[in-house]
């Protein structure tokens, strides 16, 4: 698959860099590449909790209510503390944690030079963008979660 520039009337738009239809063609890649980057920049500035949750806690949001009403980690928890570790290097470490946590936090990576290359080459992300959310694609994702849930609530229960 190649990201691909935009074309009208069977040509490559060529826009003087600056133009409002550069800019208009820019602004997504240049969204996708600060909020990734921004992401990773703060998981990297949070210190990963020891106990594999509640890294999140640090940014001043609550406890995870849902563990705390049933005993059972929810199927985000731990990601944050996946991210912080991901963002340190520490890959085997964050895949141990929540394996979904390292996995995005790989996938984050890519989204931000993916999206930092689309920026400066003004290419379209949306061949990208379709690719991604086809149907097989978001099965995959959503099993992988419920895996990771699943492994989490095993480790928290003390089974593995």
């Amino acid at each position: 698959m190649q990201l691909a520039r935009p074309i009208a009337n069977g040509q490559p738009a060529s826009s003087p860099v600056g133009s409002h239809q550069s800019v208009i063609r820019r602004w997504p890649a240049l969204v996708l590449f600060t909020s990734s980057v921004g992401l990773l920049a703060v998981a990297r500035l949070l210190q990963p909790s020891p106990q594999g949750m509640g890294t999140h806690t640090q940014l001043g949001l609550p406890g995870c209510g849902f563990l705390h009403a049933t005993e059972i980690p929810c199927a985000t928890c731990g990601m944050t503390t996946s991210f912080s570790l991901a963002a340190r290097g520490h890959m085997i470490q964050s895949f141990r944690n929540q394996p979904a946590g390292m996995i995005l936090a790989v996938c984050v990576a890519v989204t931000a030079m993916v999206s930092g290359w689309a920026l400066v080459a003004m290419a379209s992300l949306g061949p990208l963008g379709r690719w991604i959310w086809r149907p097989l694609n978001v099965a995959l994702l959503a099993a992988v979660l419920l895996g990771s849930w699943l492994y989490k609530i095993l480790i928290v229960r003390g089974v593995l």
